[in-house]
């Protein structure tokens, strides 16, 4: 494919003008207007004639086509060999009416599709559709799924027919549009043409064909409603490569269609069509080429076949100028709207979507949730005030020390026989961030709890605590 582009002068000179045929002059590509002259120009030296810059077709300040012709092309205006005031004797005739010209289009794909494909084109779909224009040329149409699952327009082409060859050009000239980027997997609705030419210039792509064009072949070949009914389920179900082969001549065995051509051909294309042969490929939800018909709904809106092909051009330009806005419309109420939750687990959905605000919310929660209650399921959807253990603000049940230094405190009950005297532990009481030291001990076989707080605005005094010394009555005080 290089071999035909034309980026420099030093290409033009490395070109063998004696040998060029019409079909390698088709298929060049030049980078700009002087480099397509300047070739031209060179070509006529060899062939004893001259050139000219003849017209010229601008959209939108930009030169799309470009025409140039020998210097015989056309005749004299007969005015001027009948001037009455004529000054000087009129030239020679040098016009004779040559018919020799270069005409040369500039790629006409403009950087949104080529941005869409860059970032969309994995998955290729096209398909043609009909009675578009005026002259009944067939429209084929490159689409695919952007990230809001809307059918985006890559580029469409008008084709005189639709043999191997012409779709053989039609995808390189894609290629080319696209800076070379080829797709991941294709889907049409299986005419032949269109497979030859995707094997041969997409040799690494995988060829998907549309279930709902299967189910109607099989309809018309086969005749019986059931083995539809059966090979739709075969075709679309997830089964194991073993079970889809004994599943299949198990039905074809019931339905005694084993020589029939069609199902032979299907049986060699199952990989491009079963799903247990074409796991692991990427189609992105492609099963058929529904998106291209309505896509061909659409266009129908706005090209009719009263078209010559300079409307048809203006007018697809606005069918795309409208999915395009579809497009950034969907972009805004992404970028705008709050999302829809899809789980139980609305909170982290949420910090997922972009609100980061609601993170320590739902950590907490969760927290709380499967330590406290053994339930994974959330229900809480606003942002707590303060810690859920130990009721004071600043900090959430995660963070909370009390809650760790109670975890690690070990727990003891009136069986306890191993005497832990002198052993320390420090927490965060419940009601205040002071600390309290506590201090077990054993006496007369009761365990007494002697504790100590400190407050430093009380200057140093302590205070008294109550305890339960067995069977000592609540009144009971001790003095520390």
């Amino acid at each position: 494919m290089d071999q035909y582009r034309i980026n420099s002068w030093e290409d033009i000179g490395k070109i063998d003008f004696s040998s060029l045929c019409m079909e390698n002059i088709c298929q060049l590509h030049f980078a700009d207007l002087g480099l397509a002259f300047e070739f031209y120009n060179s070509y006529a030296k060899t062939r004893g004639f001259s050139v000219r810059k003849s017209r010229s077709r601008i959209v939108d300040g930009k030169v799309r086509e470009k025409t140039y012709v020998c210097s015989c092309e056309g005749y004299r205006l007969e005015k001027w060999n009948h001037m009455k005031n004529r000054v000087r004797e009129p030239k020679p005739e040098t016009r004779c009416g040559c018919m020799s010209k270069l005409h040369v289009i500039f790629n006409a794909c403009d950087g949104r599709c080529q941005l869409d494909y860059d970032m969309f084109g994995d998955v290729l779909a096209f398909d043609a559709t009909y009675k578009k224009n005026r002259y009944r040329l067939p429209v084929v149409i490159f689409s695919g799924v952007n990230h809001h699952n809307q059918t985006v327009v890559f580029g469409a082409a008008l084709v005189s027919n639709e043999r191997k060859s012409t779709y053989v050009w039609l995808l390189k000239q894609l290629l080319i549009a696209m800076k070379g980027k080829t797709p991941t997997s294709v889907i049409t609705d299986g005419h032949p043409s269109m497979a030859l030419a995707i094997q041969e210039v997409f040799p690494n792509a995988h060829h998907r064909l549309c279930a709902w064009h299967l189910m109607h072949n099989a309809t018309s070949n086969i005749h019986k409603p059931q083995f539809t009914k059966m090979f739709t389920k075969l075709m679309l179900g997830d089964y194991e490569v073993g079970v889809f082969e004994q599943k299949w001549e198990e039905m074809v065995g019931f339905f005694g269609v084993e020589d029939r051509e069609w199902i032979v051909d299907m049986y060699g294309k199952r990989n491009m069509w079963a799903t247990a042969h074409i796991r692991g490929k990427f189609f992105v939800g492609f099963r058929t080429t529904s998106r291209c018909e309505s896509l061909h709904a659409v266009l129908k809106r706005y090209v009719k076949s009263r078209h010559n092909l300079t409307e048809f051009v203006q007018h697809f330009q606005r069918c795309l100028s409208y999915m395009r806005h579809r497009e950034d419309l969907a972009d805004f109420k992404s970028s705008t709207g709050q999302p829809v939750m899809q789980t139980h687990f609305q909170q982290l959905e949420r910090a997922h979507s972009g609100d980061n605000n609601m993170m320590e919310g739902h950590a907490e929660y969760m927290y709380e949730d499967l330590v406290k209650n053994g339930s994974t399921e959330i229900e809480t959807t606003r942002k707590p005030k303060h810690c859920s253990y130990c009721r004071k603000g600043g900090h959430n049940i995660v963070t909370c020390s009390m809650r760790k230094m109670d975890e690690r405190t070990p727990q003891f009950d009136d069986d306890a026989e191993e005497n832990i005297e002198g052993e320390d532990y420090s927490f965060v009481d419940a009601e205040s961030d002071e600390y309290v030291h506590t201090e077990w001990f054993e006496e007369e076989d009761v365990r007494i709890l002697d504790s100590s707080r400190y407050y430093e605005q009380s200057g140093g005094e302590t205070d008294s605590m109550d305890y339960d010394s067995g069977g000592a009555n609540d009144d009971d005080e001790a003095e520390l």
